[in-house]
């Protein structure tokens, strides 16, 4: 996996930056990294830089930045994700960021878990996620919301349905804006509320003929809606 760490600081070509103590760690600590060994540096912001480490001092690494490159934002595409229990929830917030969700929507839903992790080991899991896959700009996160709230600001998009998770079901016409896809916590939506998903204007889709668990629906879906 290439060597990738994050930086608060600007990016331009032919500089020297300084990482934070954090980012120093887990680039000499984590990934026993060396002096003169190459690296992406990305801002978080949608730009990434190639670079070169300079020295491994565990507290402040220095690195060169040799070019840089901004990535434009990618379509929107929206995860709403039904609040499985809290690792699950972080697996799946992983698997939406490397699958190349814009935004994720944290929902509560009858059958959703009570707990919700913090909103620092959402940031955690997220980084862990974008140095794994090299994206440079995070999904936003929103939420907790309950349901109706969500399903109050949509009126297109879809949702995981396992009625019909043994059909072939065509995606309905979504414009570029409308690309959401709700999927539901362990167990599922319930009855009434896929009837209030498609009464707002959601349609449901099938993800196959098994039954899948929250994070591996929510790689079904958007994959789907990416490529479907």
């Amino acid at each position: 996996m290439t060597l990738r760490v994050f930086t608060s600081e600007p990016l331009a070509p032919a500089t020297e930056i300084v990482l934070d103590r954090e980012e120093s760690h887990y680039l000499t600590r984590v990934r026993r990294a060396g002096v003169d060994d190459m690296l992406e540096v990305l801002d978080g912001a949608g730009s990434l830089a190639t670079a070169r480490l300079l020295d491994a001092d565990p507290r402040r690494v220095r690195v060169l930045l040799t070019q840089v490159l901004v990535v434009p934002p990618a379509e929107p595409l929206e995860l709403a994700l039904g609040l499985p229990e809290p690792s699950a929830t972080l697996d799946a917030i992983t698997h939406a960021c490397e699958a190349g969700a814009t935004a994720i929507s944290l929902v509560r839903c009858q059958r959703s878990h009570a707990a919700t992790p913090g909103a620092g080991r959402i940031e955690k899991v997220v980084r862990a996620a974008l140095r794994q896959c090299g994206c440079p700009r995070p999904p936003e996160i929103r939420g907790p919301v309950d349901l109706d709230a969500w399903l109050a600001e949509r009126d297109n998009g879809v949702f995981a349905w396992p009625d019909v998770r043994s059909e072939v079901t065509p995606l309905p016409r979504l414009e570029h804006l409308d690309r959401r896809v709700l999927v539901g916590p362990e167990g599922g939506l319930t009855e009434d509320e896929g009837r209030r998903a498609a009464v707002s204007g959601l349609s449901p889709i099938g993800l196959g003929p098994w039954v899948l668990r929250t994070p591996t629906a929510v790689v079904a879906a958007l994959t789907r809606l990416r490529f479907g």
